[in-house]
């Protein structure tokens, strides 16, 4: 006893299924690119911004500047 399945598509509509899997599998890769590079800016900035507050402030410091504030936010040990 043997059983077989015949599936009988025309080759015309099985490219254009091809053809539009491979245009959203494009798409959600480009997507996903997009997702992950906004992602890593905001990851970024967050980091580099008190950072870029000590550069500041190594700066004035260095002109003689003496009256400068750091605001500290973090409860950390390191913000302490």
């Amino acid at each position: 006893m043997s059983a077989f399945l015949v599936i009988d598509y025309e080759v015309s509509y099985v490219e254009s299924l091809h053809q539009k899997a491979y245009i959203a599998l494009i798409m959600s890769m480009a997507l996903a690119v997009v997702l992950a590079s906004a992602g890593a800016w905001v990851f970024a900035s967050i980091l580099v911004k008190p950072i870029n507050q000590v550069i500041q402030a190594a700066i004035e410091l260095a002109q003689a500047h003496f009256d400068i504030d750091i605001p500290i936010t973090s409860k950390s040990k390191i913000g302490e």
